[in-house]
């Protein structure tokens, strides 16, 4: 089953696994989007 969703923890609960498809964006912050939301939760807030 293929599902698409701008809803990052939804797909995170369902999803085995999460594949990001892009359009190779420019801004850094897009960029670094699906690291930071696959990244272990607490290095991600421990960089905060």
């Amino acid at each position: 089953m293929l599902i698409v969703t701008h809803e990052m923890q939804f797909a995170r609960e369902i999803a085995n696994p999460v594949i990001f498809m892009n359009g190779a964006p420019e801004d850094e912050r897009t960029r670094s989007f699906p690291r930071r939301v696959t990244s272990n939760r607490r290095a991600d807030t421990a960089h905060r």
